[in-house]
């Protein structure tokens, strides 16, 4: 199906339905990066802004990674503003319903971890994104993410059942 050939109705009905299917993830993913609800919540309509933009671009299978990607990519640019290094972060807000009450603590110690680390582990755990697709998402090899999940791993003295490959 490609997108530029959609008409309007068509194209909103095919955007809404992605709204609706990823909007958690993307708020969570946001949040994770962000540490705050308030931002969070402009980072996630700044991404499905730019996923509205740029709906021909979006690939045939895997629009979610495509998603998070822009995400991703959004809070990277919050993180830079000159704002956002100045607010210091509040731990205390953890997203609505982002990770199960029992696990706050190692939530936040993932938190905690270096960027490229943090976002394999959000990626690939609580998005529940394969290897490949956390790879894509993050535009690197896939023994990129093997690698920084194993980093991530030691960091936290975390050693998952059967491996990380999904």
């Amino acid at each position: 199906m490609k997108i530029a050939s959609l008409q309007s109705g068509e194209r909103k009905a095919l955007f809404e339905s992605w709204m609706r299917a990823y909007e958690n993830d993307v708020l969570r993913l946001c949040f994770a990066y962000l540490h705050s609800r308030d931002q969070a919540q402009d980072a996630l309509q700044d991404t499905f802004l730019k996923v509205w933009r740029h709906m021909e671009k979006a690939p045939g299978d895997g629009v979610k990674p495509w998603i998070l990607r822009i995400a991703a990519n959004t809070c990277k640019d919050y993180r830079r503003s000159a704002w956002v290094r100045r607010v210091k972060p509040d731990d205390r807000l953890l997203a609505a319903g982002a990770v199960p009450e029992q696990d706050d603590d190692l939530y936040l110690d993932v938190l905690a971890l270096p960027i490229q680390e943090r976002q394999a582990v959000l990626l690939h755990h609580y998005q529940r994104l394969t290897i490949d697709e956390t790879a894509k998402t993050m535009g690197v090899h896939r023994s990129s993410v093997v690698r920084r999940l194993k980093k991530a791993y030691r960091l936290l003295d975390y050693f998952p059942e059967g491996g990380q490959d999904r």
